[in-house]
C-alpha cells in the first residue's frame, strides 16, 4: 500500500490535475481489439496476425478459465499489449510509425465527445490535463496533441529493439491498475500538486486506484463494480 500522505498539501496554491484514462473512458473502445481490426483492414501481414492471434487466444483461455486465480483482466491486457507490438518484430520501426499514423486520425474521430468536453472544461479551469493509460505512448501523444493535453503517461516502445527482434516493451512501464498510481506519482514528483482539488476520470474497477487519490473522482460509463463503488462513495457518475 502506497503512503499518499506526503502527496497532499494545504495552505498554498498548487497545480490542479485532470487525469483521464484512455481505454473505455476518453476512447470508448478497447485499444488492442481496435488495433487488431485496423491491422487487417489496412492490409498488414495476415501470417503475422495469425501468430499474434494464437498467442492472444491462449491468453484469453487463461483469463476466461479459472485455473490461475492470479491471472485477471489486467494481466491479460498487459500481455495483449506486448503481443500486439510483437507483430512488428524484425521490421523497420518506420512500419510501426506508419501504422500509428494511419490509425490515430480514426481513433480521434471515435473519442467519447462527452469526455472530450470534460478535457475542454478542465483546460478552461486552468487544470493541467494528464492522459494516463497502458496504451502505447506514441498513440497517446498523437491524441494529446490534438486535444491540448499537457502530460502523457503510457507504455513506451523500445524502438531500437523492433528491427532486431529483442524485447520491445518493459513490463514495468505498462500502466495498468495500481501501477498507474506509481507511474503518475513518479511523473509528478517534482511538481507541487493539489490532489484534493484535482479530478480523475475512469470507467473500470481497475481505475479505482487513481480515482481514490483525488478529491474529485468521476466514473465514466462505469462497469458494474466501479458503478457500485462510485455509488457507495458518492462519486460523480457520467453516462452517455
Amino acid at each position: 500500500m502506497l503512503n499518499l500522505e506526503r502527496f497532499y498539501f494545504e495552505g498554498r496554491q498548487y497545480m490542479k490535475l485532470a487525469i483521464f484514462d484512455f481505454d473505455g473512458t476518453l476512447f470508448p473502445k478497447q485499444t488492442i481489439p481496435y488495433l487488431m481490426k485496423s491491422y487487417i483492414k489496412l492490409g498488414y501481414s495476415k501470417a503475422r496476425y495469425a501468430i499474434f492471434l494464437c498467442k492472444t487466444l491462449r491468453a484469453i483461455a487463461k483469463y476466461k478459465l479459472p485455473f490461475d486465480k492470479k491471472y485477471g483482466k489486467e494481466q491479460f491486457r498487459r500481455e495483449a499489449t506486448v503481443y500486439f507490438i510483437q507483430l512488428f518484430n524484425k521490421q523497420k520501426p518506420t512500419v510501426v510509425v506508419e501504422f500509428f499514423h494511419q490509425v490515430i486520425p480514426q481513433m480521434i474521430k471515435d473519442l467519447n465527445p462527452m469526455v472530450v468536453e470534460e478535457v475542454r472544461q478542465a483546460k478552461a479551469r486552468g487544470e493541467k490535463c494528464v492522459l494516463l493509460s497502458g496504451c502505447y505512448t506514441d498513440i497517446l501523444k498523437g491524441i494529446a496533441e490534438v486535444l491540448g493535453i499537457d502530460y502523457v503517461i503510457g507504455t513506451d516502445i523500445e524502438w531500437e529493439n523492433i528491427s532486431n527482434g529483442k524485447r520491445v516493451i518493459k513490463d514495468l512501464d505498462i500502466s495498468t491498475g495500481p501501477k498507474k498510481v506509481e507511474r503518475l506519482l513518479e511523473s509528478m514528483k517534482d511538481k507541487e500538486i493539489d490532489w484534493n482539488s484535482s479530478r480523475a476520470y475512469g470507467d473500470s474497477e481497475y481505475d479505482r486506484y487513481i480515482l481514490e487519490i483525488v478529491g474529485n473522482p468521476i466514473a465514466v460509463n462505469p462497469d458494474e463494480l466501479l458503478r457500485k463503488l462510485a455509488e457507495e462513495k458518492r462519486w460523480e457518475i457520467l453516462t452517455n
